[in-house]
């Protein structure tokens, strides 16, 4: 296991799997997991995209099949707020709303959980998270053919020869790989957010 030197608040779990309770960890504390080989690597999400490959998908070329279910956004336009409470070993809790000073009704907070870390340590985590969540990009999923062998955890780059404002790179959460007699053999990536 390779893992940041963190502690974490309690985790309570039953009745559930492994891969459950990864997934559990990823919603709560925003940590990202991969396996490599026997190595199970769990990671900020800004850490995680150094251990995996770079493919490249690009547009109006035989590397995309489909990217109809890609979205693009701007940041400006996506309504959401941090906030991040560290919880100290006196029982006290320490919490940040990132950013501050936002007033608006249509706007979701994310909560994220963290052991013993300090006021500047936790705005930092909280500005990491809303730059992972609030980006210009493209989010949904992208379809290409057999190869390039895109894997979760690894970096799709996205290239866009007539809109290159919307290129760059993208963590892959998500690979569904299908065979059909009448697709043929695709990769149906889910991007995550971008690196």
């Amino acid at each position: 296991v390779t893992c940041p030197d963190v502690t974490l608040a309690s985790f309570q779990v039953s009745n559930i799997n492994s891969y459950q309770v990864l997934q559990a960890i990823k919603k709560q504390y925003g940590f990202y997991s991969k396996l490599n080989g026997n190595e199970l690597i769990c990671q900020w999400p800004y850490d995680i995209s150094a251990s995996g490959n770079v493919h490249t998908y690009e547009f109006y070329t035989p590397t995309v099949k489909d990217g109809r279910n890609l979205k693009y956004h701007r940041k400006e336009d996506i309504k959401i707020q941090v906030r991040a409470i560290s919880n100290q070993r006196n029982g006290q809790k320490i919490k940040i709303l990132y950013p501050d000073g936002v007033d608006n009704n249509e706007t979701s907070i994310r909560t994220l959980n963290f052991g013993v870390l300090t006021k500047e340590q936790l705005k930092e985590f909280a500005k990491r998270e809303y730059d992972r969540l609030a980006f210009d990009g493209y989010s949904g999923t992208i379809t290409g053919f057999g190869s390039p062998t895109v894997h979760a955890g690894d970096t799709l780059q996205i290239i866009d020869r007539r809109e290159p404002d919307r290129e760059g790179k993208y963590l892959v959460d998500d690979v569904k790989i299908v065979y059909d007699l009448t697709r043929g053999f695709e990769r149906r990536n889910t991007l995550s957010f971008k690196l």
